[in-house]
């Protein structure tokens, strides 16, 4: 009886030791698949806007305007897909959204998080994960002061 569960918890074990193994390659080939999404044409370009507030801001509407206009005069090979998020300044809400946004490969690039306490918390995950990440409102120091650890 020792002897059997021994083997079946050697091998829940082994199993686990390799699931785990498999998740942390997926997690470590994330910025590889996002380079090679991004030079597929035949692939979306996803760009992730995320609003500081409650309702609808101008900051998303203008940015929508000018993904519009960019998608229409053709300059780029491919359109790009906004994915419109709204941390509400909320610090556990930005973690979420920037896990949320650099797990997925086919997002480029995250422009938002317009207040200095989220922008500040999303910009390490994004850092970590090798997003492009452009806060075009947080004005705190602390955002641009971050060590590499």
């Amino acid at each position: 009886m020792k002897q059997k569960t021994f083997k079946t918890s050697t091998l829940l074990v082994g199993l686990l030791c390799f699931l785990v193994l498999v998740s942390c390659n997926r997690q470590a080939d994330i910025p590889q698949i996002r380079q090679s999404y991004a030079l597929d044409l035949d692939r979306e370009a996803i760009l992730g806007l995320v609003d500081s507030s409650s309702f609808p801001s101008s900051y998303i509407q203008g940015s929508l305007m000018a993904i519009d206009e960019v998608n229409q005069s053709g300059i780029l090979p491919k359109p790009i897909k906004p994915l419109v998020m709204d941390d509400e300044g909320v610090v556990s809400k930005a973690i979420n959204i920037a896990r949320d946004l650099s797990g997925n490969p086919e997002v480029f690039a995250v422009m938002g998080h317009l207040l200095s306490g989220p922008a500040i918390s999303a910009s390490i995950i994004y850092e970590a994960k090798k997003v492009l990440y452009i806060s075009p409102s947080a004005s705190q120091t602390d955002l641009i002061r971050q060590e590499n650890s």
